[in-house]
């Protein structure tokens, strides 16, 4: 890219830009650089089709040279409903049916089976606290899985990888939390009702930082501020846990009071967190509920760009989840968004200019516009 004008722009071959140089030269070059984010992640989802057919290992080897083309982050810090990757209602739902949340019908949410997102927790229950520390001491100090009964929905016993990384442990709650599916034992109640469902659950988060902290357990724990438990807490964090920040992002930028309301949960949420790293973000520019018409592009490059140019002093970086049906109607708004998280002082106007140049030649001005 940088000495051969090669543009990765989508994958395969249309997508990619190879200018003829019968020279070609490497200069002699010192670079050392780093991204402004080191988190920077987007999502096209696994339904999202491509303009060709493609064979499931073509279509997989594809993707992964893209994201590394794209420049996408190689560690991931796994924050996302972590608590519901362990399993624990089956594992756990007939010895221990305390742990589990009490149901508006009276029962415990052990049933697997229904609709919906199941297995919520009776997050003030001790034996549940104890059991979740455990496992996430056993996984921080290199234990086998098979120490604490740890066993992934496919019935291997293994610490789930999107909830478990070195050094690192999700304790993110299960999805789909809303009044419903919260305890309705009366001590757990009372924190819907009072509106307070952020001291429980970050209560929860603090308590295992704190535990790892007393027994001197290297590692962080993480959790998204997410749904009823966006707002920031009163309760104390621990030095050792990492938050990302759920908002809407770029695509209600134009809406004056979400962005207000948001810009400041975010800069509220870095003066709470104490590890004196900045809050990443999940953002969402997603077809949720086919909000985006069948065969429209929602290119989005100009809100990306001023949505994340201001954002850049207050966060570590994004994950941007942008599910669509084709991979194609979204392309630009993917190579913006990785452009601005490797720089965020990038002119997008000029690499739209040299995109359009490049990609549609006579036919860049009218595509442009």
């Amino acid at each position: 890219e940088r000495f051969a004008g090669v543009r990765f722009y989508f994958p395969g071959e249309m997508g990619t830009v190879t200018p003829a140089n019968p020279n070609l030269a490497m200069p002699c070059v010192d670079l050392y650089e780093e991204p402004d984010c080191d988190m920077r992640r987007a999502s096209a989802g696994p339904a999202a089709k491509w303009y060709e057919e493609l064979d499931k290992e073509t279509a997989k080897r594809t993707r992964i040279l893209t994201f590394l083309r794209h420049r996408q982050q190689t560690f991931y810090i796994p924050c996302c409903h972590g608590l519901a990757r362990r399993v624990l209602a089956e594992r756990f739902a007939k010895e221990h049916p305390e742990w589990f949340a009490v149901l508006p019908n009276g029962k415990r949410d052990t049933d697997m089976a229904l609709p919906g997102h199941r297995g919520h927790l009776c997050y003030r229950s001790p034996g549940l606290r104890d059991q979740i520390y455990r496992e996430t001491e056993a996984y921080l100090l290199g234990k086998p899985p098979e120490s604490v009964g740890m066993r992934m929905k496919t019935g291997h016993v293994a610490y789930d990888h999107n909830a478990f990384q070195p050094g690192y442990v999700d304790l993110g709650p299960q999805d789909g939390l809303g009044k419903s599916q919260w305890c309705q034992m009366p001590e757990c109640k009372r924190y819907w009702d009072e509106g307070t469902q952020g001291e429980l659950l970050w209560g929860l988060v603090a308590d295992m930082g704190n535990r790892l902290k007393k027994n001197g357990i290297p590692g962080y724990v993480t959790n998204f501020a997410y749904g009823v438990v966006r707002d920031v807490p009163e309760v104390e964090l621990p030095d050792n846990v990492l938050v990302e920040v759920c908002i809407s992002g770029p695509w209600n930028d134009l809406l004056e009071v979400q962005r207000t309301r948001n810009d400041e949960l975010i800069k509220a949420w870095n003066k709470k967190v104490k590890t004196g790293t900045k809050v990443w973000l999940w953002n969402y520019m997603n077809n949720y509920n086919g909000q985006v018409p069948p065969g429209v592009a929602p290119i989005s490059t100009a809100l990306i760009q001023g949505y994340y140019s201001r954002m850049a002093p207050h966060i570590r970086g994004a994950y941007n989840e942008a599910e669509i049906d084709y991979w194609l109607h979204n392309y630009l708004n993917y190579y913006v968004f990785y452009r601005m998280m490797w720089d965020s002082s990038t002119d997008v106007k000029a690499v739209l200019r040299e995109h359009n140049r490049l990609m549609f030649g006579a036919g860049a001005e009218p595509m442009g516009q």
